[in-house]
């Protein structure tokens, strides 16, 4: 808006000095018939040329703002599946955060190893011991449990982490001593995975480009999810979470930061009521691959 404010005054100060070139030149006596028709027309040039650049700010910004992920395509993908859905996205080319159910709340599984990874780093100042850097990469690239429990309780345990989360301002997530049971939302994990992707006051750069490379190296049966339609060259920094409520009733989450062609964004899928693990991947990737190609629109207008 203060952009669009600026050409507008901009605008107005070429029409003021217009006007006073034309009384002054008048006023002065040096002005003919010839000199006033050359003054027109550069001023309306002028005048013409500012308010076109006006006028395509003003559609760029509402082109924007009128931009939204989950259209007719999305909608008709939720609407065939029985799963409950939740979606939270934060795209750096719009500094716009676009959500699709952003307060149901669901288990976060194994992606709640994001958050246990920013608080030891945090703690740590980055400084990890070589028993911290292992727990981190297994916990992470390879989804260990027993790592994360230990760093889960090095940290401080349960309300060590509930007091860190809400300092990251998660306000709707509770910690649960079986940390995978804690409680969450779509719209509050993406503010633990935008923590790794973009600069921020509680990790240091140094401490989000050890995250993301662990998050960019996870074992290659676990790179499903928010990775789907992703180009190959892409940026891709994911942690996954899965574990049956029941057999028939499973929990499947995805987590992620990605970025190239013309894409920056992080993005959080939620799921649970799967009938199979593999049910969930599949309505995960689906959407992964619409808001990959969605996404794609808005590099073109950032």
């Amino acid at each position: 808006m203060a952009k669009r404010k600026g050409s507008i005054v901009s605008v107005a100060v070429i029409g003021t000095v217009v006007v006073l070139f034309l009384w002054h030149s008048q006023a002065s006596g040096k002005s003919n018939e010839n000199t006033l028709d050359r003054v027109n027309k550069q001023a309306i040039h002028k005048v013409t040329k500012a308010i076109h650049t006006v006028k395509k700010h003003v559609i760029h910004s509402a082109t924007q703002a009128n931009l939204n992920p989950f259209g007719t395509q999305f909608l008709q993908l939720v609407k065939g599946r029985s799963d409950t859905i939740s979606v939270a996205i934060y795209n750096e080319k719009t500094e716009q955060t676009y959500t699709y159910h952003p307060d149901a709340v669901y288990c976060p599984a194994s992606t709640i190893k994001v958050p246990i990874m920013a608080e030891t780093l945090e703690k740590t100042d980055g400084n990890l011991s070589e028993e911290q850097q292992e727990q981190l990469t297994t916990m992470i690239e390879n989804s260990d449990d027993d790592a994360a429990t230990d760093l889960w309780e090095e940290n401080g345990g349960t309300p060590a982490m509930q007091t860190f989360m809400s300092e990251l301002g998660m306000a709707d997530t509770v910690a649960n001593n079986a940390w995978g049971l804690s409680t969450t939302t779509a719209s509050d994990m993406l503010k633990t995975m935008k923590l790794f992707a973009y600069p921020n006051k509680i990790l240091t750069d140094s401490e989000r480009n050890y995250g993301l490379g662990l998050m960019e190296n996870v074992e290659a049966d676990q790179r499903w999810g928010v990775s789907a339609g992703v180009a190959s060259d892409a940026t891709i920094a994911l942690k996954n979470g899965w574990s049956p409520e029941t057999w028939t009733n499973w929990r499947i989450n995805s987590l992620g930061y990605i970025n190239g062609d013309g894409r920056d964004y992080v993005i959080a899928v939620y799921t649970i009521n799967n009938p199979t693990e593999q049910y969930g991947i599949a309505t995960i990737e689906d959407i992964s691959k619409i808001m990959w190609n969605e996404l794609g629109k808005y590099s073109s207008h950032a």
